[in-house]
């Protein structure tokens, strides 16, 4: 009998360890399905459109903030709603080809540049435009060198030669406002 309560003991012991340890190794590479989430620094998050379900992973792990670069018509559930009821903050700055400016880096970056939003959650419908806007963020607001910001992007979300070429001619027109 008391071998018996001594491997009942150890089991529970046993699984509660393992929950620990399954609950210690929650990261932001677990969250599913977020298509290409990538964490390009610090509390800063970089996806494709999370489901609807990824939002409630997301608040577990802590993000307070979901910045989210797509417009209304991309997403087939209500985002806002969702996020806002898990009580994280929620904001929209659609980002289009047309729109891809000085003007909306600079709302991009306030987000950004607010410490009480982070942890950050940015994405889009591919990561392609989230991690164009953070390597923007990062040539203009830090001072980073445009290639070097270019090679780290596709690392973390952008694809597309057009995005990064337009991030060179955004970067080219900013250098001669300034002159």
């Amino acid at each position: 009998m008391k071998n018996f309560i001594l491997s009942i003991l150890s089991f529970i012991s046993a699984s509660i360890l393992n929950a620990q340890t399954d609950i210690e190794t929650i990261t932001m590479q677990n969250i599913q399905p977020v298509y290409k989430q990538k964490k390009p620094h610090g509390d800063l998050y970089t996806a494709g459109q999370p489901s609807k379900d990824s939002f409630f992973t997301l608040k577990e792990l802590g993000i307070k903030t979901v910045l989210n670069l797509s417009s209304d018509e991309e997403i087939d559930f209500p985002e806002k709603e969702v996020v806002v009821n898990l009580k994280m903050n929620y904001v929209n700055i659609p980002v289009t080809p047309a729109n891809l400016d000085l003007k909306t880096i600079e709302k991009f970056s306030a987000v950004l540049s607010n410490p009480e939003n982070y942890p950050i959650f940015i994405h889009c419908s591919s990561a392609n435009r989230a991690a164009t806007m953070v390597a923007l963020d990062e040539i203009i607001t830090n001072k980073q060198p445009v290639e070097t910001e270019i090679q780290k992007a596709t690392q973390y979300g952008i694809t597309k030669e057009a995005l990064k070429e337009k991030i060179r001619q955004i970067m080219k027109t900013k250098e001669g406002d300034i002159k």
